[in-house]
């Protein structure tokens, strides 16, 4: 389930929002026991947030770079790997993309007609809420 948002640019690395979507749901008080992610919110440093500061089973999909390395370091990742809420994270991925293509395709978000990030939201809201 999609619980939070934010829009960002393009070039904008996505694990820098991370922290700011967990607290936003804590804030609201859901039942957050796993963080599912693609391999953009990738970072050791919100692998240990998630599971160290917050107790929340991190579900962030693992570069390669993690489990191919040639280091004695990868049995973390591994063991990561291995648990029942990494799992299943990975399996509920795909319905989250179903949800970002559906509104790509059937709700007119794959282009901005505008320049600029809050007049591109703007739109997009208007395209996908008030005009659905």
């Amino acid at each position: 389930m999609i619980t939070s948002l934010v829009p960002s640019s393009g070039e904008a690395w996505d694990g820098k929002y991370l922290k700011s979507l967990v607290e936003k749901d804590l804030a609201q008080d859901l039942p957050v026991e796993t963080v599912g992610a693609d391999r953009g919110y990738d970072d050791h440093a919100l692998h240990y947030y998630l599971e160290q500061e917050k107790e929340i089973h991190s579900g962030i999909l693992l570069n390669d770079i993690r489990t191919k390395k040639k280091d004695k370091n990868k049995e973390v990742w591994f063991a990561l790997m291995k648990t029942p809420q990494y799992q299943q994270a990975r399996k509920e991925r795909f319905k989250i993309e179903r949800k970002f293509g559906e509104a790509k395709q059937g709700h007119g978000l794959g282009r901005c007609r505008y320049v600029g990030l809050s007049r591109t939201v703007r739109d997009c809201w208007d395209l996908a809420f008030k005009r659905s």
